[in-house]
Order: C-alpha cells, then sequence, then structure tokens
C-alpha cells in the first residue's frame, strides 16, 4: 500500500478508474464462467443421454430377442429338429433383425445342428464363453468378440439356453450382434459433428468406434479402461481422446443381471472446444460491447482528476519549490480555493507565516547552539580518560568480587578441613595418652614404642598431605592443560566427604566414563564443582532434610564429558533459571551472597568453554556441567600442578 501512494497521482487516478470498472468486468467474466460451466452440464447431460439411449436399445434389444427365441423354441419344427425347417426359420429372424449376425441353435453338448447363415458339419461351441456361461447358469450369458468380415462391423456372441419342463436345458440359442447398429442413434441426436462413441468388449478391446473405425480391435488407454472399471454404473471424466482432442467423457457399464461383470462398456464423448465454443462466443460479445463504454469511462475519470486534482497539485508544488528556495513571502490560497485542496492552500499559507516567525527564532537558537558546541568539545575531549577510569573501576569490583568469593571458599574449606583433621588428630592424642599409661604401668616396650610412633606418623602424613592438596587447591594455573575428570572430582569430594559424614549426608560418587580427559583448569574445575556441593550441603541442613544425600555422576556424551550432581534437598525455589545471576540467592541473607553458582559458571563456560544447567527432579535439583573432552595428558604423563589463571 505504501508503494501505491508514492506513485503519481495521475497513475493512482488510473489505477483506481481501473479498479472501479473490475466489478463490471468481473461480473461479465464470471456470467461467461457460468454460462461455460452450464454449457459443460449441457454437453455433458447430452453424451450421457446417448449412451443410456445406447445402453437401452441394448438391453431392450436383448430383451425382444430372448422372448422371441424362447417363443421359437415352443414350436414344433424346432422341437421336432427339423433341420432345414428350422434354418430356414432362423434365417428369416436374421433377416427381420438386421442387428443379428448369426444365430444358432445347439444340443446341450455344444454341438450345432443348425443356423443361419450355415455353418461346417458338427461345428462345436462348447468351448466358447458364452455357451459356457448359459449351462452354469441357466440364463442368457454374454460371451466374446468376433472379429469383422471385411466391410462389416464387430459383431457379439450370447447365448440363450432353452430348458424343457423338468428344468433341464434340451438346447442353447448361439446368436451375435451386429454393434454398427446403433450409429442411427447417434445420427438423431442432434449433437455436433465430432461428437463420438465407442463400444468396448469386458477386457478394454474397441469393439466399434463411431467416428474412427481404425480404432476398431486395438485396445483402449489403459489409464481410461482402469477409471471405468473403478466407477459402478455410469461415470464421467475429460481427457484426451484417441483423436488427440480433449473430450468430455460419459460411460455406462452393460451388464446382464446375474453376470459379475459388465459384457460391455459404452463411452461417448464431445470435444471440449465444441462444448463451450457458445459460451465463449457469448462472453466475447459482452466484452465487445462493453469495452467502449470502459475505455470512454476510464478517459472522463483520468480528465477529470487532471483538472480537479492534478494541476492544483503540481501548484502546490511549484509554491513549495519557491518556499523550499527561501522565499516565505509567497502565498497559493487564492490559486487553489475550494474543497480539500483549498483548506490546504490555507494551511500552506498560515505554515508559511510561521515559518517566517521561525526563521527567526531559529537563528537566535543557532548562536545559542554555537556556544553550546565549544562547551560539548571541551568535555569530549575528557570523555576517553572518564571511560578509562570507568572500566578499571568495573575490573577493580570484579577482581574483589572474585578475590571475595576465593576467600568465602577459602573459609568453607578451612572448615571442611578442620573437621578432616579432628579425628586423626584425636587418634594421636589417644595414642600418646597409652604411651604414657603404659610408661607409668612399666609395660612400655621398643615394640610398642615402634608401633605407637609408626602410627602417629602415618597420621601425620595425612594431615600433611591435607594441607599439600589445600595448598595446591588455591595456587593460580597461568594455562589450562588436558587433565584426569575422576581425579578432579575425586579432589573436591576429599575436601567436603568428612563434613558430610558428619552431618550424615551420603555424599556419593560414580564414574561411568574412567581415564576420560577435559582440557582446562583442574583447581578451577574443583572450585566450581565444591561451589555446586556447597550450596547442595547448604539446602540440605537448611531445610533438614530426611536421609540427604548428594550423588555425583561422569559420564561420556559424544565428544563431551558430562558431571551430573543431584540432591534430594527439594529443588530451586522461585526462578531456576536466576541461581547463576550476580549476586542472586535463595538463602537467608546471613547464609548466602549470590556469588558462588556466577563464579561457576564463569568458570565452566568463559574459562573452559563448557556449560552449566540446573533444573528441578521430582527429589531436589540437579546441575548438569558439559565440558569438551581431550586427547591426551601433558608430555609427562602426570597432571600439572601448578599454573592457569587466579580467580
Amino acid at each position: 500500500m505504501k508503494r501505491f501512494f508514492s506513485l503519481p497521482i495521475h497513475i493512482q487516478l488510473a489505477t483506481l478508474a481501473l479498479l472501479l470498472a473490475l466489478p463490471t468486468i468481473g461480473i461479465i467474466f464470471y456470467s461467461g464462467l457460468d454460462q461455460r460451466q452450464d454449457a459443460l452440464s449441457g454437453a455433458t447431460k447430452n453424451i450421457q443421454e446417448l449412451a443410456n439411449n445406447i445402453g437401452l436399445a441394448q438391453d431392450q434389444f436383448l430383451n425382444s430377442n430372448q422372448q422371441l427365441l424362447e417363443t421359437v423354441a415352443r414350436l414344433d419344427r424346432v422341437k421336432s429338429r427339423d433341420r432345414e425347417k428350422v434354418r430356414q426359420l432362423l434365417t428369416e429372424i436374421c433377416q427381420r433383425n438386421p442387428q443379428i449376425k448369426h444365430l444358432a441353435l445347439a444340443d446341450a453338448s455344444g454341438k450345432i445342428w443348425t443356423a443361419a447363415p450355415p455353418l461346417k458339419e458338427n461345428e462345436s461351441i462348447a468351448d466358447q464363453r458364452q455357451f459356457v456361461n448359459a449351462l452354469a447358469t441357466g440364463r442368457l450369458s454374454s460371451g466374446e468378440f468376433r472379429p469383422a468380415a471385411e466391410g462389416s462391423d464387430f459383431t457379439l456372441d450370447f447365448a440363450l439356453p432353452i430348458k424343457d419342463q423338468s428344468g433341464t436345458i434340451m438346447w442353447v440359442f448361439n446368436f451375435a450382434v451386429d454393434l454398427g447398429d446403433f450409429r442411427k442413434i447417434l445420427l438423431n441426436t442432434g449433437l455436433p459433428a465430432a461428437t463420438s462413441y465407442i463400444i468396448l468388449d469386458h477386457k478394454g478391446t474397441i469393439l466399434f468406434s463411431g467416428r474412427e473405425p481404425k480404432l476398431v480391435g486395438r485396445t483402449d488407454k489403459k489409464e481410461y479402461f482402469a477409471q471405468m472399471q473403478g466407477i459402478e454404473g455410469i461415470g464421467s471424466f475429460r481427457g484426451i481422446a484417441h483423436d488427440g482432442l480433449e473430450r468430455l467423457i460419459v460411460f455406462r457399464k452393460q451388464r446382464l443381471e446375474h453376470e459379475a461383470t459388465p459384457y460391455m462398456y459404452i463411452r461417448t464423448g464431445i470435444p471440449y472446444r465444441d462444448a463451450v465454443a457458445e459460451a465463449n462466443g457469448a462472453l466475447m460479445r459482452d466484452i465487445i460491447i462493453l469495452a467502449p463504454f470502459l475505455v470512454v469511462t476510464f478517459l472522463i475519470v483520468l480528465y477529470l482528476g487532471r483538472r480537479s486534482i492534478v494541476d492544483r497539485v503540481t501548484t502546490l508544488k511549484n509554491t513549495v519549490d519557491t518556499v523550499a528556495q527561501g522565499n516565505l513571502d509567497v502565498r497559493i490560497a487564492d490559486h487553489v480555493a475550494g474543497g480539500e485542496l483549498g483548506e490546504l492552500g490555507q494551511a500552506f499559507d498560515t505554515m508559511a507565516r510561521k515559518l517566517a516567525e521561525r526563521e527567526h527564532e531559529r537563528q537566535a537558537a543557532q548562536d545559542e547552539l554555537v556556544a553550546k558546541q565549544r562547551q560539548l568539545e571541551q568535555l569530549n575531549a575528557t570523555l576517553e580518560q572518564r571511560v578509562a577510569e570507568e572500566v578499571e573501576k568495573n575490573n577493580r569490583k570484579e577482581r574483589i568480587m572474585y578475590q571475595q568469593a576465593r576467600q568465602a571458599s577459602m573459609g568453607e574449606m578451612i572448615n571442611f578441613i578442620g573437621h578432616q583433621w579432628s579425628q586423626p588428630l584425636a587418634t594421636i592424642g589417644l595414642r600418646f595418652q597409652y604411651l604414657q599409661q603404659a610408661y607409668h604401668d612399666k609395660e612400655l616396650t621398643p615394640e610398642i614404642v615402634d608401633r605407637e610412633v609408626n602410627a602417629c606418623l602415618d597420621k601425620l602424613d595425612y594431615l600433611a598431605d591435607t594441607i599439600t592438596d589445600f595448598r595446591n587447591f588455591f595456587r593460580p594455573e597461568r594455562a589450562p592443560y588436558p587433565f584426569d575428570l575422576e581425579r578432579a572430582v575425586e579432589r573436591s569430594i576429599f575436601f567436603v566427604q568428612s563434613y558430610f559424614a558428619q552431618n550424615a549426608i551420603d555424599l556419593r560418587f560414580t564414574n561411568l566414563a574412567p581415564g576420560i580427559l577435559v582440557n582446562g583448569y583442574p583447581n578451577e574445575f574443583s572450585h566450581a564443582l565444591l561451589n555446586i556441593l556447597y550450596n547442595a550441603k547448604d539446602v540440605l541442613l537448611e531445610r533438614a532434610v530426611e536421609q540427604p544425600s548428594v550423588e555425583v555422576c561422569c559420564r561420556r556424551e559424544g565428544n563431551a564429558a558430562v558431571i551430573v550432581v543431584n540432591d534430594n534437598g527439594g529443588g530451586i525455589t522461585g526462578d531456576a533459571d536466576r541461581i547463576f545471576e550476580l549476586y542472586f540467592t535463595s538463602k537467608k541473607k546471613e547464609k548466602g551472597t549470590g556469588i558462588g553458582l556466577y563464579m561457576s559458571k564463569m568458570i565452566i563456560e568463559k574459562n573452559m568453554g563448557g556449560k552449566i544447567t540446573v533444573r528441578n527432579t521430582q527429589a531436589g535439583a540437579e546441575f548438569v556441567i558439559e565440558l569438551p573432552s581431550a586427547t591426551s595428558l601433558p608430555q609427562d604423563g602426570k597432571e600439572q600442578t601448578e599454573g592457569s589463571l587466579s580467580c
């Protein structure tokens, strides 16, 4: 629509004139199409009537012939089997009924004992279809076609059994029907000369063609014959006939009452162009009559539109161009007076007066703007420095945030280490007490001293290893490298397992992908996993969950390593998607800072190129970490213990 309004006005007027004429044109074409549809319906009805007339004529012929032959069978000359007299009678019947080309009388074995015209001695029809069906059904039955002799048409055989009073078949009349006799029906219809009809047998062989005799004996088009077989009774379709013309085609199946399949198909057709010729002519006449009126109307609309709209708009345009050149004293209302364009001219004059006033105001504002511009240039001179200061301030805040998160994590770790040390220290104290008591009781032996000292040294080694792991955990990593995922997970679990056990939290680790490597920072990964475990621990204790449990599982999915952490703490309350946002926490203010899980997301996704998601399950929350797997460990086959980026 915008494109239309952007066109010149004279083109818009021409378009509107055409649109005004469209309803009339549409009515004419609709009327023409309606007439064409009526013509097609009428033509279809006419050729359907032709097919029905041929079919009814065939049915009447078979009925009358059956009655005639049953009457002949009761004559004495037939009962006495007087061959010569019966032959004369049959010949007379054929002469009076030209449609019967051959008439024979056979006994129950199929042997013909007389016929018109005469046949060879002892000729038999025992193996012919019509005879076999007549014996089987005891009724008039159809058979196969007979090729035409030169100068004559194809015929179709029928057999009529004759029974005695006991119902036993004594003999069978066999007669051949001339299919060309239907020509006179077509001649009497008054249909167009190109109207045709075709008669086919039950196999699709063309037995008669009223328009193209050369088709007789050929097989019909497979698609047409299949279409006729698929429809019961009378049907119609549109297609290209054997003569290459597009035709409206109607067909009718001829079937004897007791036979399951048609013995003959009657197909009539009329050229499509002949069927709609009269309707097309009427449409063309209507167009020729209406065209001059439409052209005159179109020209009148264009003339009036040009005088009343285009010329006045042109005057407005020229005036606008004058104003655009700086002449604000020009006026136009008197040149386009009247109507909406007159109102537009008056509005234009008002606008010109106000523009003159505003021009003076604009000049004053411009002078003020120049002064402001100078001030702005001075401000821009220091803007880059201020932006750099703000960026540095934000970076400093981010480093402080990372340091706070790391210190909070370190505090948690120290708390967990205190729990891990409490049992070994208690054991060492008990063994020293035992040595002291044994000394006082004078039971102290060198063996006892060695045993107890070795046990204390083992515990001290355990405490030293714990301190070493703690120191390495917080040591900066300068560059990413492949590390064993299972070992990194076990190290994280090692730091918290004592505290979890003290609080009766069942912490389980299942590794379904042993030996899998990932590329990144193992300490930072452990830090991220610990934040998730801390979060699960706080929820389980805060909600006093019965039989609290946390399960960590590692598995491989394609080229990715997947770590899943499940708990039974009841899930995340509120919007789970916000849990990774900075300073967002679902805990009480004194227990949560909203930094830990944000740090985990930054480590996994930003530093290690992975992905972390969370969802609620029926039992609780499920965190899923996906990391790209690596191909090998460093060259010495061991993980590095220092390097990488520090949070």
